[in-house]
């Protein structure tokens, strides 16, 4: 199984890396299936600490939580292909969810 993230740009809201096409990639033999989803348009943003209140925010800030909900709407291509050739393909609109929950790694 491979994954791959094209397009990738990050989220100026939560400065979370967000992909523009995510693919999952199974190959077994002669055959292969691919997840393609293209993503179009936001459907929300969500920094997960806005949703605490009290002492939970508190100590979420105090250790650096900065999670991150986001729904898109776009694309979604499932393919079975058989020796490199398509034999079996579907696409449809779909809604695809990035949570986000860990802190954004920075290039060094």
């Amino acid at each position: 199984m491979t994954f791959d993230q094209l397009g990738t740009y990050t989220d100026t809201a939560t400065g979370k890396p967000v992909a523009n096409v995510t693919r999952y990639t199974y190959i077994d033999g002669d055959d292969s299936y691919i997840v393609t989803f293209t993503r179009h348009r936001d459907l929300a943003v969500h920094k997960l600490i806005n949703e605490l209140h009290g002492l939970k925010k508190v100590v979420a800030t105090f250790v650096g939580f900065d999670g991150a909900y986001l729904p898109f709407t776009g694309d979604l291509r499932i393919e079975h292909h058989h020796v490199g050739q398509i034999i079996d393909g579907y696409t449809d609109s779909a809604i695809w969810e990035l949570m986000y929950l860990g802190k954004t790694r920075t290039s060094q």
